[in-house]
């Protein structure tokens, strides 16, 4: 099955069950790099819509950049972004936005499904300005004897595809090939 094809099927159940992102992501980014509601953002690996909301209720214009068509599908139903957003189908090694069309690259739970090298470009060839970039990851504790845990545990052992959640696949040395000028 094709990486893009994986989410088909169960779009309803990932935009209904997982984690949200909290408010403060935004009030990080303005105390940060000095995000505001002017700035536009394009969500590369946007699934059903989930990060863009917060740049949605801040006033932001959001692209929702998205290669599987049934969350894109959901994500035009998300009552959160319905009308607010634009729409892209797409990747992060090739997002169809045109160059330097955004201030900030987002990708919410969905950098470990892309190319970080041709990421690296198409992100420096679409970004104007500063070039800001900004992975972000809901981890699970996996503790053991927590519920958590053993589900980890459970996936682990019966799914052939799993590789874990969040920035735990995700190799260290990505976010130092992302933090050389002029992308930080």
């Amino acid at each position: 099955m094709d990486k893009q094809d994986l989410f088909t099927g169960p779009s309803k159940f990932y935009h209904d069950f997982r984690p949200r992102y909290p408010d403060s992501v935004i009030q990080v980014l303005q105390d940060k790099i000095h995000f505001t509601k002017e700035w536009e953002v394009a969500d590369v690996g946007a699934g059903t819509g989930i990060l863009s909301e917060l740049f949605v209720q801040n006033g932001n214009h959001v692209f929702c950049v998205e290669p599987n068509i049934a969350m894109i599908k959901k994500a035009k139903e998300n009552r959160f972004i319905a009308g607010k957003v634009n729409f892209v189908c797409g990747t992060g090694e090739f997002t169809n936005l045109p160059e330097a069309s955004v201030d900030i690259v987002a990708c919410g739970q969905s950098f470990h499904w892309i190319n970080p090298d041709a990421a690296k470009d198409e992100f420096s060839r679409i970004l104007r300005g500063e070039k800001w970039v900004l992975l972000m990851w809901n981890d699970r504790r996996n503790l053991p004897m927590t519920f958590t845990g053993e589900y980890e545990r459970i996936v682990k052992k019966y799914s052939a595809n799993y590789h874990s959640t969040g920035s735990t696949v995700v190799k260290q040395e990505i976010f130092r090939h992302f933090s050389v000028d002029p992308m930080r």
